[in-house]
């Protein structure tokens, strides 16, 4: 496996960063979040989960509210109506759920890299999986301005996964730790009895 960044400084990592990602340990590796760009997705989430509950709430007070009919067409008209409010208060909480932020997550113990998504409400979902051994390179390329991206080459894919963006400085302590985890255990020991 071949790991470099040719316009990293090795000062990159000193630098004073904006903080866009951030390194988590685990007991099994670790995780790399970016950070989220704006509250404007958990707001819009939020007003949705009340609009459901709103109408769900209607649904089921149409039924208990004094002097309901329950003739005929009123009856129809109620079932009808309880079933599109339910069923818009479905669609709501379904849709309104933000994708949420993306995580890389370096499992050191069963030598996978996960990339998943992490919800507001703290949920992980694993998109897809990568063995350590199935990565041929960990590089770093640039981006637009002073933005960098992290990507992996994968044996049998052209294009690189893209794994996270940010700076120079964000990207450096996260490509040191890959480039330690990334390694066989036979590659760290022969590292380490070289010197």
């Amino acid at each position: 496996m071949t790991v470099h960044a040719d316009f990293l400084s090795e000062g990159a990592a000193d630098r004073a960063t904006n903080g866009l990602l951030r390194i988590h340990d685990t007991q099994w590796g670790f995780i790399v979040h970016e950070a989220a760009p704006d509250a404007s997705g958990m707001i819009a989430e939020t007003f949705f989960k009340f609009v459901a509950f709103a109408a769900v709430f209607g649904a089921g007070a149409q039924w208990l509210l004094p002097g309901s009919l329950f003739s005929g067409d009123v009856l129809v008209m109620k079932l009808g109506l309880s079933a599109a409010l339910v069923g818009a208060a479905i669609w709501m909480l379904r849709n309104s759920a933000q994708e949420g932020w993306p995580e890389l997550q370096v499992d050191a113990a069963r030598r996978e890299i996960r990339i998943a998504t992490r919800t507001s409400d703290g949920a992980s979902r694993v998109r897809s999986r990568i063995a350590m051994r199935d990565i041929e390179e960990c590089f770093v390329r640039r981006g637009a301005g002073e933005a960098t991206e992290l990507c992996f080459r994968v044996m049998g894919l052209d294009d690189p996964v893209r794994i996270a963006a940010g700076t120079a400085g964000d990207l450096a302590p996260v490509l040191e730790r890959l480039t330690r985890d990334l390694r066989t255990p036979r590659e760290r020991l022969a590292l380490r009895m070289a010197g």
